[in-house]
């Protein structure tokens, strides 16, 4: 039994030493989009052109929750262009919210818009409290 330990430590250390990673995240550099929402809902182009999301950053003091939308698109008419992904960004008087990173970016073909708005309909256009968001989109 100890004849047979040492001989598989005599095979497997020595390719361990050697061996590579390949499952590690890249090192990635992106561009950031920064707004403090407005009262009226607007649409903000953060790339007009195809592109990557890596990262979502919303930060609410409402006490209700409001709705990061993201749009594929280079022209965004709130109230009727419907978004192609969104979340909600809790509410909390004294500071809510969430960070999301992606490591498999999220593709937009067409371009990079988002807003906030105060409903979770995906066309929706609700206006919220001036100055009570904070949201931040890494993209390249």
């Amino acid at each position: 039994m100890i004849r047979r330990i040492l001989f598989i430590l005599a095979f497997i250390l020595p390719l361990a030493a050697s061996a590579q990673v390949y499952n590690q995240w890249p090192t990635q550099q992106s561009s950031f989009s920064y707004e403090i929402a407005p009262a009226t809902p607007a649409a903000v182009q953060a790339k007009s052109s195809a592109g990557v999301i890596t990262s979502v950053q919303c930060f609410n003091i409402l006490s209700t929750p409001v709705y990061v939308k993201l749009f594929n698109a280079t022209s965004v008419t709130l109230g009727s262009t419907s978004a192609t992904l969104q979340f909600m960004c809790p509410g909390n008087t004294a500071g809510a919210g969430f960070v999301i990173s992606f490591p498999l970016q999220l593709y937009f073909s067409t371009g990079i818009e988002y807003a906030v708005t105060g409903g979770i309909s995906n066309t929706d256009n609700t206006a919220i409290t001036a100055n009570s968001v904070i949201i931040n989109i890494g993209y390249n």
